[in-house]
């Protein structure tokens, strides 16, 4: 037993009660070496990264805060609610009113035929008038030729080959200069480029 001794001085309680330490030593049967107690490993303390505690942020307890501006707030357009029996009443007028333009383009549809229609009828019944003018003029019907000729115009006041039938019928038969003079200017008028027109500028002349 080794006591380890210090420089202070103590009393025989003190002794009595301080701590001996007492070394074990070891030695080797085979070499009767000594051997070393084995040393106390030491820790090294490893460094870990400290993670402090994320905080968490209840949404619901944020407050925004009122953004000041110079504009004029504008509320949201809000949706109109149509009442059941409005809108009954409205999807009522617009099939009348597809309705009543389908009846319109009918309408129009109609008069077109009709107009087509009263054109031909017109240009038969004056036809039929300029022939009758000619045969009477033929027979020598004269009054009756100019009826005719007449009539045809009240149908197309612009015909030219009728004005110019009706002048040589006032200028050969009627003997009537004034009147053949008016009927063979319409017909320049209404066809300058007709082969008949040089004849009938030649006859103008004549006459002046």
């Amino acid at each position: 037993m080794v006591i380890i001794a210090t420089r202070y001085s103590y009393t025989a309680d003190e002794v009595d009660n301080m701590l001996i330490v007492e070394t074990p030593v070891k030695q080797s049967a085979l070499t009767n070496d000594l051997v070393k107690p084995a040393e106390t490993p030491s820790f090294k303390p490893v460094e870990s990264e400290v993670v402090l505690p994320t905080a968490i942020i209840d949404s619901s307890t944020i407050v925004a805060q009122p953004v000041v501006t110079n504009q004029p707030v504008i509320a949201p357009p809000q949706p109109v609610v149509v009442p059941e029996p409005v809108a009954a009443l409205q999807t009522e007028l617009m099939l009348r009113e597809q309705e009543l333009a389908k009846a319109n383009r009918e309408v129009e549809r109609l008069k077109d035929i009709v107009r087509k229609i009263q054109d031909a009828n017109r240009r038969e019944s004056l036809v039929f008038h300029y022939n009758m003018a000619a045969i009477y003029r033929s027979n020598m019907l004269y009054k009756k030729a100019e009826e005719a000729y007449v009539k045809a115009l009240e149908i197309d006041p612009r015909d030219a080959g009728v004005h110019y039938n009706l002048a040589i019928l006032y200028d050969d038969n009627f003997k009537d200069k004034k009147k053949a003079k008016y009927h063979y200017e319409r017909f320049l008028e209404l066809a300058p480029e007709d082969p008949d027109a040089p004849k009938v500028r030649e006859w103008l002349s004549s006459i002046l």
